[in-house]
């Protein structure tokens, strides 16, 4: 499987032998690994993240003057902007 990624460019930079190498070996390793699924939510909590996750009722903006990120439901944001664009002192 080597020798088909040698021969090969990829964005015009030439892989290294070495950096594939360790690329495959990291995914063998990886692939024998047994990896255990311990749940540390309840089922409310995980059909919880499961709305959110499906619905999106948030959005994530930057805040003012890029000092940080805020997290704000849909309706709000459509409430403050429309106050925003409805006060004619703005």
């Amino acid at each position: 499987m080597l020798d088909k990624f040698k021969k090969k460019q990829f964005n015009n930079i030439a892989f290294l032998e070495e950096s594939l190498e360790f690329r495959f070996q990291f995914i063998k390793e990886l692939s024998t690994k047994k990896i255990s699924n311990n749940v540390n939510l309840n089922n409310k909590q995980f059909l919880a993240l499961e709305y959110f996750i499906k619905h999106k009722p948030f959005r994530v903006l930057e805040a003012d003057r890029n000092i940080g990120a805020i997290i704000i439901f849909e309706a709000a944001e459509e409430e403050l902007a429309l106050g925003v664009l409805n006060d004619s002192k703005t």
